[in-house]
This record gives C-alpha cells, structure tokens and sequence, in this order.
C-alpha cells in the first residue's frame, strides 16, 4: 500500500513488483521522480522485491531486463 508520505508498506509475506517500459532507452521521468523519493517500509526482514523494465527492439519482440 502507498502511504500519503511516499512510503510503501509491505505486510508480512508481501512481495512488490515494478514493471515499466523504457522511453527512449531509459525510465519515464515520472517513474525516476517515484523511485528516488519511495520508502520502502516492510514487516519482514527480507522482503521480495523486484524490478522488471522492458522495451521493444525493431522487430516488435518483447525483449526485459530484470533486476
């Protein structure tokens, strides 16, 4: 859940994903805007957390980088 504060609160066994395409071979500005100011609040010591962007190359195959 996305608090008023910029934080994310993760319960216990939840895992967030983020998945976004590229502009112009790197991230829309409004989700660089989101990324640098989130805080990301978990009740698990380790919580699963993960990034997918991904972008079309010229022959329209689905191509992701993961992180």
């Amino acid at each position: 859940m996305i608090g008023y504060n910029d934080s994310v609160y993760l319960e216990k066994d939840e895992s967030l994903g983020i998945v976004v395409p590229t502009h112009f071979w790197g991230l829309p500005t409004f989700v660089e805007g989101f990324l640098s100011k989130i805080n990301i609040i978990s009740e698990d010591k380790n919580p699963y957390i993960f990034f997918n962007c991904y972008f079309w190359n010229k022959s329209w195959v689905l191509l992701r980088i993961s992180y």
